[in-house]
């Protein structure tokens, strides 16, 4: 069951849902006669669920077009996809950036509940507009990394394997060392780091690159993090995803256009050139795409 749901924060047996009628559940879901749609891996970001969704909407399957064309009407004041043009997948001086782990559609897919929420009123004040790093190549995403230091702010969204990503890793990085505002979002499945965290950095990035990524990370887990609970109903989500947007700040950050790239930021920078190799690798491992056929068809449903 654990390898479908995320059990740790509640007990189905309190809401009257007894185990085997779960398990009927899935078999249901399970069998041929259920359709299958499958993850377009040669899109990214937000685009991949899009997809996903319009395939699914349009469906020769009258039962089922008609049941998503019902649930897409209700989704789409909650969900932002990365077609809607007030959001760019360009970095812009100014930006508030959206940061998640390359490939992990779960939290790609938080980013587009959280900014159905917040969207409208973040880009009231934030004339920059929102980029969503998820939408980008690995190309450009690296390529942004160097241009942190001008943005407004940075969110985080903590999921299970962040620490693991080196993309989050240098997000962070950079964001501490030119004192952009950080904020994280931790979703239900994260683990805050722990000592054997620090050792496999050690490994990863060699001694020196990872002391100075030690005492980043350090600062930036003393910031209050913004718990965003994706299982939870639409108002507990409202009420959390309204406490993130208050803590983007007002008013632009006093910083310099011309360059983004300080020595401090190089120094960040050269973590995806120690760990290059095995970040390209990361994208293809199963555990960035947890995020199932099934489960995607399931999670629609939950978040609709």
């Amino acid at each position: 069951l654990n390898v479908y749901l995320a059990m740790a924060d509640f007990k189905l047996v309190e809401y009257g849902i007894t185990d085997e009628a779960v398990s009927n559940a899935y078999r249901w879901l399970l069998t041929a006669n259920t359709a299958n749609y499958h993850l377009d891996q040669n899109l990214i970001g937000r685009s991949r669920l899009e997809d996903i969704v319009n395939r699914i909407s349009h469906s020769p399957n009258a039962r089922t077009r008609g049941k998503m064309s019902c649930l897409m009407n209700v989704a789409s004041n909650r969900i932002s996809f990365r077609s809607t043009t007030s959001l760019s997948p360009e970095m812009k001086p100014g930006t508030v950036v959206f940061s998640t782990m390359p490939n992990d559609d779960e939290a790609t897919a938080t980013v587009g509940i959280l900014l159905g929420k917040v969207q409208a009123s973040l880009l009231e004040i934030v004339p920059a507009g929102i980029t969503v790093l998820a939408d980008m190549s690995l190309e450009a995403m690296e390529e942004a990394l160097g241009m942190i230091s001008l943005s407004r702010a940075v969110v985080v969204i903590l999921s299970s394997h962040s620490l693991k990503s080196v993309h989050q890793l240098q997000v962070i990085s950079n964001a501490i060392a030119h004192d952009v505002p950080c904020i994280p979002v931790n979703t239900p499945n994260f683990r805050f780091p722990t000592q054997q965290s620090v050792q496999d950095l050690k490994v990863r990035f060699g001694e020196e690159a990872s002391e100075e990524l030690e005492s980043r990370l350090q600062l930036f887990f003393k910031i209050i993090s913004v718990p965003f609970t994706t299982h939870a109903g639409q108002k507990v989500l409202a009420v959390q995803a309204e406490s993130l947007a208050a803590r983007i700040p007002k008013q632009p950050r006093p910083c310099s256009v011309s360059s983004g790239r300080t020595a401090d930021a190089e120094k960040a920078m050269s973590l995806v050139k120690v760990d290059s190799q095995n970040s390209r690798q990361s994208t293809t491992d199963p555990r960035e795409r947890k995020f199932t056929e099934q489960q995607a068809l399931v999670c629609m449903e939950l978040v609709c």
